[in-house]
């Protein structure tokens, strides 16, 4: 805490693109260290003007360069006593799926197997630490949802879709529709977005100290002190720039909003955010905030999402039931201002082929890269003497242009397939049951045979795992019981 700047960066999700991506991160971290030190530090404008740096509330940081403005602030300190601390908080899965692939995954022709990747977890945390160095970090297999199903189930989560109201999973009634029916649909796509967020709930909780419900792995490292300025979320396939970095700027933007009659809570950061249809959507693929509204959002982020009456969460599109989220939490938030310049960062698809990744990689970490195949990209240019200069706009745009629309282009295709005729045979099958209700009264409802089949096969394999009293336990607490000895 100040004088102390802490920032935290909490990634979580899939591990997707890790390998390409993670000495990006940390270029850019110690490069808007250096901005922020400059900015702010003993060698500032500020410091050689004998200005000071102004502390305003408890903790929290405001008006950072003191002016007179006939504003009574509680104490100062010095631009010599700056610095700036940056911390790594991960959770993530031993499992990569398709990018983007918002389908059940029982639906095949959904997937792209060749982005597949299934990690042993030891080894992946390992590596994730070897070259993160995170604080804390917990790597999971997604398997664990099975274990968090009943604690859901425990503690009243599974609500009918329609109704709002609690649902016994191993008893619905006709005419009760769950939030999802198979665990592997969760498991193997990003189905509803829950498995992204239960890995951010868990990542946040990994940065507050709090326990995590049916944790299944073992943490590496120790808890924390939760005090922390500034917490950025992002994932692992988010390619920084350091020579654009403008995190700096947000979070100055971010300390001007604490201790506001208007922003009591303080500012989060979203990259958009729009209305549709009444609703509030927000962009999720990373946002910033300060800590105490990173927490706010987080704190029981899923039991909140899967009852929320309103926004059903099989039913809602993840970025407007977000944007819900953060308006029934309490929590201000922001556009941010990146797109009134070129941002510092763009997610690394699938389709980057493995000669562009080397390039991108030598761009963005070394700016004194050189050498024809580059010019003849239009990615350096050379300037009157002859010599090389990185066109790195050119090489971004390059990169968003090209392959993420191309990628877009061939998702989209992939997500449209085999999707008519299930919504065909979905309405002709609620028809026919609306007809006939009083014949199917006391049955399940479901979109057709094979889907009832699957639930009731998994209904009796949760029933046997569910008769254990010590797992009733556990899932009841949503942690482990270790017997007594």
């Amino acid at each position: 805490m100040f004088p102390d700047l802490k920032i935290a960066f909490c990634i979580s999700g899939e591990p997707r693109q890790y390998k390409n991506c993670y000495r990006n991160l940390l270029s850019y971290i110690e490069e808007n260290k250096r901005l922020l030190m400059h900015k702010w530090g003993p060698e500032s404008q500020l410091a050689q003007d004998g200005r000071k740096l102004v502390v305003v509330g408890k903790h929290k940081l405001g008006d950072i360069e003191y002016k007179e403005t006939g504003k009574k602030f509680e104490n100062y300190a010095d631009p010599s006593d700056f610095t700036v601390t940056v911390d790594i908080f991960i959770h993530c899965w031993n499992t990569v799926t398709t990018h983007r692939n918002y389908r059940k995954a029982s639906v095949e022709v959904a997937k792209d197997k060749e982005q597949h990747i299934t990690y042993d977890i030891d080894e992946l945390r390992d590596d994730l630490i070897e070259k993160y160095n995170p604080k804390r970090i917990l790597v999971e297999s997604k398997d664990v949802m099975e274990d968090l199903h009943l604690y859901f189930m425990k503690n009243e989560l599974i609500r009918c879709q329609r109704t709002g109201k609690k649902v016994d999973f191993f008893n619905v009634n006709s005419g009760e529709e769950l939030p999802y029916v198979e665990i592997e649909d969760l498991i193997d796509s990003n189905y509803l977005a829950l498995m992204q967020h239960i890995s951010g709930q868990r990542a946040a909780y990994l940065k507050m100290g709090k326990d995590i419900p049916c944790q299944s792995a073992d943490i590496v490292g120790d808890a924390v002190p939760n005090d922390y300025d500034i917490v950025v979320k992002t994932r692992t396939d988010v390619l920084y720039s350091a020579y654009r970095a403008q995190l700096a700027r947000l979070i100055s933007g971010i300390l001007n909003f604490e201790g506001t009659e208007r922003t009591p809570n303080g500012m989060t950061y979203f990259i958009h955010q729009n209305i549709r249809n009444g609703n509030l959507a927000v962009s999720l693929t990373q946002w910033w905030s300060n800590n105490k509204q990173f927490d706010m959002f987080h704190d029981k982020l899923v039991e909140k999402l899967l009852t929320y009456e309103k926004m059903p969460i099989r039913h809602t599109c993840h970025h407007d039931m977000i944007g819900y989220h953060i308006q029934q939490t309490g929590i201000s938030s922001r556009e941010t201002f990146l797109k009134e310049n070129s941002p510092d960062f763009l997610l690394y698809v699938p389709n980057i082929p493995e000669e562009a990744s080397k390039l991108i990689q030598e761009l963005t970490l070394n700016k004194d890269v050189i050498g024809e195949r580059n010019e003849q990209l239009g990615i350096v240019t050379r300037n009157e003497y002859g010599a090389y200069i990185i066109q790195e706009d050119n090489f971004f745009n390059m990169v968003k242009n090209k392959y993420s629309k191309i990628y877009e282009n061939v998702h989209h295709e992939r997500m449209k397939k085999d999707l008519e005729k299930p919504i065909e045979k979905k309405i002709k099958n609620k028809m026919i049951r609306r007809r006939n209700m009083e014949e199917v009264k006391g049955k399940t409802l479901f979109v057709d045979a094979e889907e009832e089949k699957k639930y009731l096969a998994y209904v009796k394999k949760l029933k046997k795992k569910a008769e254990d009293e010590t797992y009733k336990n556990w899932i009841t607490m949503g942690k482990k019981v270790t017997e007594e000895k």
